[in-house]
């Protein structure tokens, strides 16, 4: 494939011994409507054929480049170094184990030229491994009525769950991860959504598009793994630590929220995970979650969210749609009742 002179939109790849799933996520790249593209790839210390794979590719494709790390430096910092090495001002990621609809680099960029937004985001699709069928996130709802936003009204979407808090479904002016000055969280667990309020600090304007574009898949070392509080504790406390979050009672009330329904969702999740059982469930929530769990979060919410919580559409829908097909039959009212007697 020749190379298109004057590439618009940088696309950054972290892959740390991907070599099972990198070449699927850079043919769809490789196929993208959008051809005025750079894709550069962040080898991060990989020990497996994950190089010689993007080596291949980039003798096909000029537009791949492999940047390659001696060591594991982790996806935050491996993706601050993808973004300085991107050479567009417009710069979308992809994991290496997810892949792009063809059209979504021409929805994010169209959408970018019609708004003159600082970020665009657009919809996504989730794939969880052993379930026959995808279920789509984020399409457009009462929540996200307009096709571009403020600053401060995406926060508010952002930490609502209304939007996504993944990078891989953004287009970023490069200026804005710039500006940020990121550094590596140490933390797993949410790290997007701390790149994201990080950036988001810096925009002006963001814009939305339901073009379904990204595709976002569940391995089974996915479902295998449960979230375990002392990280989601850390990540509260990033968040909280945030002025934008720290000075607003509203915003730190939902952060608070959101970790219970992440919890109740998470536990769902496991229920597709053929490796669990009903009692190593309620194992995992007695001993990561305990009374610690209530001490810490009940004092961030009034009565109000409290209910909500404990009524929470959002985490029983979710659910619902998550156990569908469950055999066990593992309602989240039950989930809730667990958490309750904690």
């Amino acid at each position: 494939m020749m190379n298109d002179d004057n590439p618009l939109v940088s696309i950054v790849i972290i892959a740390h011994n991907e070599h099972r799933n990198i070449a699927r996520a850079l043919k769809s790249l490789e196929q993208q409507s959008f051809n005025r593209i750079e894709i550069v790839v962040i080898d991060d210390g990989s020990t497996d054929d994950t190089a010689s794979i993007v080596k291949r590719h980039a003798s096909a494709d000029s537009r791949i480049k492999l940047h390659r790390l001696e060591s594991n430096h982790g996806m935050q910092l491996a993706r601050i170094i993808g973004a300085q090495r991107a050479s567009c001002h417009l710069v979308a990621f992809l994991d290496a184990d997810d892949t792009l609809a063809q059209g979504a680099i021409q929805a994010l960029y169209d959408t970018h030229i019609a708004t003159s937004a600082d970020i665009v985001e657009m919809a996504s699709r989730h794939s969880i491994a052993r379930l026959p069928v995808g279920f789509d996130m984020h399409i457009p709802s009462a929540h996200l009525k307009k096709s571009i936003y403020s600053r401060d009204e995406m926060i508010d979407l952002l930490l609502s769950g209304h939007i996504s808090a993944n990078v891989w479904t953004k287009l970023y002016r490069k200026q804005l991860i710039e500006n940020a000055q990121l550094q590596p969280s140490g933390i797993i667990l949410g790290e997007d959504l701390l790149f994201n309020l990080n950036v988001m600090q810096h925009a002006s304007s963001i814009a939305w598009t339901d073009y379904r574009g990204a595709n976002y898949n569940s391995g089974d070392a996915n479902l295998i793994r449960l979230y375990k509080w002392h990280e989601q504790k850390i990540l509260c406390s990033c968040l909280l630590n945030m002025p934008m979050i720290a000075n607003s009672d509203k915003r730190k009330s939902i952060v608070a929220q959101n970790m219970v329904e992440d919890f109740t969702e998470n536990i769902a999740l496991q229920l597709y995970n053929p490796f669990s059982s009903r009692r190593k469930i309620e194992q995992w929530i007695n001993h990561e979650l305990s009374l610690d769990f209530w001490n810490e979060i009940r004092p961030l919410l009034d009565n109000e969210h409290f209910n909500i919580i404990s009524n929470s559409s959002l985490a029983k829908n979710a659910a619902k749609q998550k156990l569908r097909q469950n055999r066990k039959n593992y309602t989240i009212f039950q989930i809730l009742n667990l958490l309750s007697r904690l």
